[in-house]
């Protein structure tokens, strides 16, 4: 398990790292094209194309989950019992969001206050991304199918594929003055790939793995409805502590401040990846033990889990809030302050609420998901109301805030739940687990932010100096990162040497 493990989140890092550099590169050369307004309207149909998928009842991960933790007799029939429930919803799920999406285009085109001579335009490219995101849900079953026999690696090689349609479609079409419906249909075509591919790849790797009708039994169904309820709940959670500002901000201020708070995000969850690879391959490993009952090795894989996680991900989290302004005015030249702003925003309450993700994914591995998903009812009661006070009163600032705050109680309240539900003292994961993370991270930052001042005051607030001061300051707060985490035993060199030693054999190579 270790060796697949390790496997999978190779994978992982270079399946995601592709999108994330590729979409990155071609950032500055979308918004120049479409504009800041189209930009921002663009924005917010690849939200409504990300909610598809998170708005799937959980049929992803409950597929994973129902696939790989059985265990004993009837192994075979369980698995092709949650592929055939899987399958079912996710048919229902995409006609339901292909019909109800094509309908409401004119309600979306009213909220975003869209007229003028490209709102044919609008209308049109609307309609191809909903049925982009139709394929989208479809594709869900296969890849989490894939995932659940532990063949994240084929996940990955699925999903570069579809990257590399995606975005050669997307500059194909650009260059051809498609605008929005090129961009529209550059993501049908990718979402298309993502669901052949996977079909293709489970029917190689497990070929008894098939739909049939007599396993989907109403048990069955109701087991994987009450563990979908609540990861529904917990997607929608996610959803609208992120993407709510999106909304409220093309609707109580502008389409161009929707796009600015875009640059944000898709540059926060571009990185926010990079640490996020380690969790998808857990899910697997920790249902199949619990199902078998090895708990022991389960904790030891979420505390080791945790640790690597919060090493990596609250300085990375720290360097990002710091270099922001750098990197705005390296990558896109100057006025993009207020990007600059929720992108520090933004990183500071992900590395705050990254103390979660590993228990997070524990309770959903367990059985339990309920856990996670009344933090985020509660978080998201919080941040819808103070968005309706604070957005129209500050803007920006008021989107901002109301997700901030609502996202640190809710992390709080997700951490006290969690420990008192399991029996696990949360004043040993504070002190053990997340203190010294934390402290690695406000060294790396204020480095890298005193190194950063130090090139701009050198070279200029103009580009160049921008760009040495995001990259040098990046490295010497990166450097006092990976010293600190060493130094203060958070990752140990027998665990870095363990895990090196078994890439080889997990890439296939001898």
């Amino acid at each position: 398990m270790g060796t697949v493990l390790v496997r999978n989140v190779v994978t992982n890092v270079v399946g995601r790292g592709s999108s994330i550099v590729a979409w990155l590169a071609i950032t500055p050369y979308v918004l120049h094209t479409l504009g800041p307004e189209k930009f921002g309207y663009w924005s917010l149909l690849s939200a409504l194309a990300s909610t598809a998928v998170l708005l799937d009842l959980g049929l992803g991960s409950a597929v994973t989950r129902f696939v790989a933790g059985v265990a004993g007799a009837g192994e075979h029939e369980a698995r092709q019992g949650a592929l055939t429930t899987g399958a079912l919803v996710a048919v229902v799920l995409a006609l339901v969001w292909s019909v109800g999406g094509l309908l409401g285009r004119g309600a979306l085109l009213a909220f975003a206050h869209v007229n003028g001579d490209w709102r044919g335009e609008a209308t049109a490219s609307a309609g191809t991304a909903v049925l982009a995101a139709g394929v989208g849900v479809l594709a869900l079953v296969p890849n989490a199918a894939l995932t659940g026999v532990h063949r994240l690696d084929l996940v990955n090689r699925v999903a570069i594929a579809a990257t590399v349609v995606q975005v050669g479609g997307s500059l194909w079409f650009l260059a051809r003055g498609a605008g929005l419906q090129g961009l529209a249909l550059a993501l049908l075509l990718a979402n298309v790939t993502t669901l052949v591919a996977s079909v293709v790849l489970l029917r190689r790797v497990a070929p008894a793995l098939t739909l049939e009708p007599r396993t989907a039994t109403w048990e069955r169904v109701k087991a994987q409805a009450r563990f979908s309820a609540a990861l529904q709940v917990i997607g929608l959670g996610v959803l609208f502590q992120f993407q709510l500002p999106k909304f409220v901000l093309a609707r109580f201020v502008n389409l161009a401040a929707a796009g600015e708070y875009e640059l944000a995000y898709r540059v926060a969850f571009a990185a926010w990846s990079l640490p996020s690879l380690l969790l998808p391959p857990l899910l697997p490993a920790l249902a199949e033990w619990a199902a078998q009952g090895r708990w022991e090795a389960a904790w030891a894989l979420h505390d080791r889990a945790a640790r690597y996680l919060l090493a990596l991900a609250v300085p990375l989290a720290a360097l990002l809030a710091a270099g922001s302004p750098a990197l705005y005015r390296a990558w896109l030249g100057p006025g993009h302050g207020s990007a600059a702003i929720s992108l520090t925003v933004l990183m500071t309450l992900l590395g705050i609420n990254v103390t979660t993700s590993a228990g997070a994914l524990f309770v959903r591995a367990i059985g339990r998901p309920w856990i996670e998903a009344r933090y985020h009812i509660v978080s998201f009661a919080l941040q819808l109301l103070l968005a309706a006070w604070l957005v129209p009163k500050a803007g920006l600032a008021g989107a901002l805030l109301a997700m901030l705050i609502s996202g640190l109680v809710g992390t709080v309240l997700f951490l006290w739940m969690f420990h008192r539900a399991l029996e696990r003292p949360l004043r040993a994961f504070v002190l053990e687990i997340a203190l010294r993370p934390l402290m690695v991270a406000c060294i790396a930052g204020a480095i890298a932010f005193a190194v950063g001042g130090a090139c701009v005051a050198a070279w200029g607030a103009g580009r160049a100096g921008a760009l040495a001061a995001l990259v040098l300051g990046t490295l010497a707060g990166g450097a006092a990162g990976v010293a600190g985490a060493l130094w203060l035993g958070i990752v140990s060199r027998a665990e870095l040497t363990d895990v090196a030693r078994r890439i080889p054999g997990a890439l296939g190579m001898r």
